[in-house]
């Protein structure tokens, strides 16, 4: 649990914090937030295992260990979940959607991601009350520019685009909703094993082909990070692109002369 934890944690702050930063750690805001989603998350599902009989000590284990491996999508499980309560499962499936920090080795959107949003959204509901106010969205006490807002808002919609039209084709290809849901997401996010039919005592050999080609590029999609995925899908990238010193970049696979 551990080191799946820290695995889904910045590499970039845990170096700092080796080499004689620790406060980096508890400084960084994301970092915060990732640590509180873990205790808060395990906490519910630990609660959840209890009420439904589990021994104490087994909940808080199991908790912990399923909620941190399917927040850092390292895929694994210390007990078939598809059997506990559905609330337990509810909180499952929410971390499926968040992913750990940015610059770890997890999958799926990132906490960083969550919480720009999240500010953003807050400060246009402020900014309904004081119109002319100058409130800026901020990280770490430093303003996040505009370009980089409108980038993760981007990310975020051709995220849930994409999911949701992933999930309709899995579904008509046969699937359930339950496993067309839980199967998107986990192949989005490179989470692992999703539920109902594809839980983390199953696999995805039963499902219709074409549903596996979608599910690939689903996992495809999800390593790459979306926008490097659209940007490959730019006409202009392949023509060539405008660099900056006036000069214009060869084709990508053409030897530039």
């Amino acid at each position: 649990t551990i080191f799946m934890f820290l695995a889904g944690a910045n590499f970039a702050i845990q170096y700092r914090a080796l080499r004689g930063e620790p406060r980096s750690l508890v400084l960084d805001e994301e970092f915060r937030v990732y640590t509180a989603v873990v205790i808060v998350a395990a906490a519910l599902v630990g609660v959840f295992l209890w009420r439904a009989d589990m021994p104490p000590s087994a909940a808080i284990r199991h908790g912990f260990f399923q909620v941190v491996s399917i927040l850092t999508t390292t895929g694994f499980a210390s007990s078939d979940y598809q059997q506990w309560p559905d609330q337990a499962k509810m909180v499952l499936l929410a971390l499926m959607f968040i992913g750990g920090c940015a610059g770890s080795a997890s999958g799926g959107p990132k906490v960083v991601r969550y919480m720009l949003v999240a500010r953003y959204t807050m400060l246009e509901l402020s900014r309904t009350l004081h119109p002319r106010g100058v409130l800026p969205v901020k990280l770490g006490g430093r303003v996040v520019p505009d370009e980089v807002m409108r980038a993760v808002i981007v990310f975020m919609l051709f995220y849930l685009l994409i999911f949701a039209v992933f999930t309709g084709i899995v579904a008509l290809l046969g699937a359930d909703i339950v496993t067309a849901i839980t199967a998107t997401v986990a192949s989005l996010g490179n989470v692992g094993p999703g539920m109902g039919t594809v839980g983390p005592m199953s696999n995805f050999a039963h499902l219709n082909p074409v549903s596996k080609v979608v599910l690939t590029i689903a996992m495809w999609i999800g390593r790459l990070e979306l926008i490097t995925v659209l940007a490959l899908l730019q006409p202009r990238l392949w023509r060539g692109a405008t660099w900056a010193g006036g000069r214009k970049a060869a084709a990508v696979g053409t030897p530039r002369r």
